[in-house]
């Protein structure tokens, strides 16, 4: 068997005799025996032709030095390191008892390919706002084309070239690791890659942090804090009062604080730089303590009568205080802020000269409506932001608001009528009552029949409406007669204060029943007509409800509608009801007297009509009949 023709990595003899040796390797070395560093790599030796009998024992060196082989002399397997490179690797068959030996008609020499070696310093200290600078050295590897990339805080890609230059350095942006990498590409496109870490450390005076001012109530005990934001931390802190005076530490007390405490109080804190840096680092700020008292006493003033719709305008005013207090106004216990009926408001502030001291007056622009009648109003002077101490109120005042009757919801003067039945009839005493809407003041009640004044004997009522406002009632009473049916009536709600502005109710149509009677007295006439001509008698009379007409002949027969001679045509006008008697062909028999009868269930009443000719005849009437009337000769 050939042994050469079963090497599977590159064999490098070209020239060999058939007993010669031949070195090869078959993995981790590359074409041009390249080979990344810290590779394990199989070197192997063959003989060109089985037929040959080795005799001796094969060896392998690097360089002149054999290699142990132990059990496999003809493959061994070595970790290539960066030691090896160009270091030459072959095999020779030494004869056994003898001196001489055959070499390898080739070596093996690696070119063993490893990353950069970069350096970076560990730690770096900068002040803030100063510019520094990080440069990333490196020795270079094999192959020595590099690569150079930075990381900088806050990043998580490589993105900035050597060297790395920041101006006005900030600890918050620029503090923190700083990574440098470099790299090279290898034979088989795999990179080297070396990693060096730098931590950034940004150092700055102390940012001294306090409340800009801190109130106390007067003859409080308080304390005030200074701290302070620092790298490295603060060492030292010290107060100087507003007299001059120094106290250490970070806290300062007071005790039962008087008005000549307040003031500016400064706190200073120092730190000490880095050797890099050197020296000291210093910050200060101040709190102003503001001595808080209230004012004694609250006043409000203002008009507290006005109509509805109309601005009311009221003003609170503090006694000294400071800081200046915040008024709050009240309507009936409830405040008023975001009211939609405040117009507006507005604050002035005087302030004292010395020691801070402040009077407060708030003007108050509020439009009143009804249901601000007879509500309480007050103001109070407080300290949201300072709850320990006390609201101070003024007296309350009592508004009056004027509004007509007609500002209640779906309310309007109303009219009914207060007599039991429904049903009118004259001589009937009609008693109407008239209610008006709330008010203020009271309103007067007016009476209208058929839209002319009535004059009413009676005085109105009053209790209580809406809006703690006043309704007023009264009656009419109104003695009935014929003349009053069909006439509209109504009632009017007017007030003293709004002037032009009356509230009406609605109106009344009164249906008063009645007894016929005749529409006029002088209606009762004789009628002379020529025999052979036609007969008109006509019969009017009024009544409610409506009347039942009935014709009777002087032999008191009532007249037959299918009397085709005789007949009857009714013509109602208006509240008249008017009936006509008609007799064609009038005959000598047909002279005498006529009845026209007219009933409804109040009562009757009869009209006596004469037919006569030329001739003037007396009328006997008979004195059973009731409310009879006689006609004229």
């Amino acid at each position: 068997m050939d042994l050469f023709s079963s090497c599977t990595g590159i064999c490098f003899c070209n020239r060999y005799h058939p007993d010669d040796p031949v070195c090869t390797t078959i993995n981790g070395i590359g074409q041009h025996n390249e080979v990344i560093e810290n590779t394990e790599v199989t070197l192997r030796c063959r003989l060109h032709t089985e037929s040959i009998i080795p005799v001796g024992r094969l060896v392998w060196y690097r360089n002149a030095a054999e290699i142990d082989s132990g059990n496999s002399p003809l493959d061994i397997k070595t970790t290539i390191t960066r030691d090896d490179h160009g270091v030459p690797f072959s095999c020779r068959l030494e004869h056994s008892g003898s001196s001489s030996s055959i070499s390898c008609l080739n070596s093996i020499t690696p070119d063993v390919q490893y990353p950069p070696q970069v350096t970076t310093p560990l730690n770096l200290c900068v002040q803030e706002g100063t510019t520094f600078r990080i440069n990333c050295d490196y020795v270079p590897g094999n192959p020595t084309l590099t690569a150079i990339q930075w990381k900088i805080p806050g990043r998580e890609s490589f993105t900035r070239h050597n060297p790395i230059i920041i101006d006005r350095v900030n600890s918050l942006k620029h503090s923190g690791v700083y990574t440098c990498k470099v790299n090279n590409t290898y034979f088989n496109g795999e990179q080297g890659e070396s990693l060096s870490k730098t931590t950034v450390r940004v150092e700055y005076h102390p940012k001294v942090e306090t409340l800009p001012v801190q109130r106390v109530k007067q003859g409080d005990d308080t304390s005030l804090q200074c701290d302070a934001k620092a790298i490295p931390d603060v060492d030292r802190f010290q107060w100087i009062t507003p007299s001059g005076s120094v106290v250490n530490g970070r806290r300062l007390t007071l005790q039962n604080v008087q008005i000549s405490d307040g003031g500016k109080y400064n706190c200073t804190a120092r730190n000490t730089f880095c050797d890099e840096i050197g020296g000291y680092g210093y910050g200060w700020n101040y709190t102003y303590l503001d001595v808080l008292y209230g004012p004694k006493e609250v006043f409000l003033t203002g008009n507290t009568t006005k109509k509805t719709d109309e601005s009311l305008t009221l003003t609170c005013t503090t006694s000294r205080s400071n800081p200046a207090y915040i008024v709050t106004w009240y309507k009936n216990g409830s405040p008023l802020k975001g009211h939609s009926n405040v117009i507006d408001i507005t604050t002035t502030t005087e302030e004292s000269s010395g020691h801070s001291s402040f009077i407060t007056k708030e003007r108050l622009q509020y439009k009143v409506t009804p249901g601000d009648n007879a509500a309480k109003i007050q103001c109070s002077a407080s300290l949201d932001d300072f709850p320990k101490t006390t609201s101070v109120f003024s007296k309350e005042i009592t508004i009056s608001i004027f509004f007509p009757p007609n500002h209640t919801e779906n309310c309007l003067t109303k009219l009914i009528k207060a007599t039991p039945g429904t049903e009118l009839i004259v001589d009937q005493l009609l008693t109407l009552q008239c209610t008006s809407c709330s008010s203020n003041p009271p309103a007067d009640i007016l009476w209208y029949m058929d839209d002319r004044e009535m004059k009413s004997s009676n005085q109105a009522e009053h209790r209580d409406g809406y809006f703690n406002g006043t309704i007023s009632e009264e009656r009419l009473h109104i003695n009935l007669t014929y003349k009053h049916n069909g006439l509209p009536i109504h009632c009017v709600a007017a007030s003293r204060i709004f002037s032009g502005q009356t509230y009406e109710s609605k109106k009344i149509n009164l249906d008063v029943h009645y007894a016929p009677f005749p529409a006029d007295e002088r209606f009762n006439r004789r009628v002379a007509v020529r025999v052979g001509k036609t007969a008109s008698l006509q019969c009017q009379m009024k009544g409610i409800p409506t009347l039942s007409i009935q014709w009777y002949d002087q032999d008191r027969s009532e007249l037959q509608p299918d009397d085709t001679r005789r007949h009857v045509e009714e013509d109602p006008k208006n509240l008249t009801q008017e009936s006509t008697l008609y007799i064609k062909d009038v005959r000598n028999s047909d002279y005498g007297i006529y009845y026209c009868r007219g009933e409804n269930k109040h009562g009757d009443v009869e009209i006596v009509i004469i037919l006569s000719g030329k001739c003037k005849f007396p009328v006997r009437i008979s004195p059973h009949r009731r409310n009879i009337h006689q006609a004229a000769f």
